[in-house]
């Protein structure tokens, strides 16, 4: 069994500055869980892997150590660290880290999933770790802290949600720099809404959006836009695709943004006349990249998958997100 003495000597760290004393135990800490856990002396969390965190990606790397920097695990431990070098006793640290058994206050685990969101404390029976999540109970009129099992991840699936088009006219951009439109319209996150830069946030601004009728999903890279009679298509085309498109969205904002000219004149017309709202827009148009589209007035279907492209989608292409009409019902003639 990997023991911590091998990597921490207490002669070597008395007389240090504080400061001293804190980068020679990172670095131990860091020597010293790289071969427990290459020994497989160290079991991680069921369903850690699902979740997208900084401190279990550091995990992982240092199996392969492919990585410098190990800043998370280190904050992991420094709050133990910490307690020990006050009372300057550095062979119950050592005792401490053998055995392995951390619970939820010995370690700083401000460990959230960059996907859904979830805050993951850890904690740990010889070396077996579990997690939980700090959960704040409000159903008693009081706010409790209660800690609960990890929920799983969001699933890598395809999303879909339906969105009515009264006109025939697009317009595509990342977004409407307009004030009156961000005032109508923009995203808060605030309560259960997840900051956009969780996964989870996004979606829920996606949602947010559509609800207000027009379509904003969060892309990068620049993608094509393709389009085959009524059916969209925002993708960026890998080397071999000969597909030809009708245009691009500069992603600056990190977004593309689909939605009527006549939604748009009336989101506007909330803080303006309807004449302004149309003169506004139409200047934009002829400053700003804005992309101008023709469709069929109707029901359409819009499918998305914010942890990657899209899946059953053509393969000469990474599809970000698509625009299709929903088939109509089918008349059935009556029998006589």
């Amino acid at each position: 069994m990997t023991q911590f003495e091998q990597f921490f000597h207490i002669e070597d760290i008395k007389g240090k500055t504080e400061d001293e004393q804190m980068k020679y135990f990172s670095q131990s800490i860091i020597d010293f869980l790289k071969v427990k856990i290459r020994n497989d002396e160290i079991k991680m969390p069921p369903g850690y892997e699902t979740h997208d965190s900084h401190l279990f990606h550091q995990m992982d790397d240092l199996k392969k150590d492919n990585k410098d920097n190990f800043n998370r695990i280190d904050y992991l431990f420094s709050k133990l660290f910490i307690e020990y070098m006050v009372k300057e006793d550095f062979q119950g640290l050592i005792n401490h880290i053998n055995s392995g058994n951390f619970n939820i206050h010995d370690l700083s685990s401000d460990n959230e999933c960059m996907c859904c969101g979830q805050k993951m404390n850890l904690m740990s029976r010889n070396w077996i770790f579990k997690m939980f999540y700090p959960n704040i109970d409000k159903s008693s009129g009081k706010y409790q802290l209660k800690y609960e099992p990890v929920k799983p991840c969001l699933p890598d699936d395809n999303m879909f949600f339906h969105i009515d088009f009264k006109t025939e006219k697009l317009l595509v951009t990342d977004w409407f720099r307009i004030d009156a439109f961000n005032k109508e319209v923009n995203y808060e996150p605030h309560d259960d809404k997840l900051s956009i830069g969780f996964i989870k946030g996004r979606i829920d601004a996606t949602n947010h959006y559509a609800k207000q009728g027009f379509i904003c999903i969060s892309a990068s890279g620049g993608p094509e836009v393709y389009q085959h009679h009524d059916e969209i298509i925002f993708a960026i085309p890998k080397e071999n695709s000969k597909r030809k498109a009708i245009g691009s969205v500069d992603t600056s904002r990190w977004s593309i943004c689909v939605i009527e000219e006549e939604k748009l004149v009336e989101i506007l017309s909330r803080q303006m006349s309807e004449a302004d709202a149309r003169e506004k827009i139409k200047k934009y148009i002829k400053e700003e990249d804005v992309l101008e589209l023709k469709i069929n007035a109707g029901e359409y279907e819009v499918t998305f998958n914010e942890k990657n492209f899209l899946k059953d989608y053509p393969d000469d292409l990474k599809t970000i997100f698509s625009i299709r009409p929903q088939p109509k019902p089918q008349s059935r003639l009556k029998m006589k």
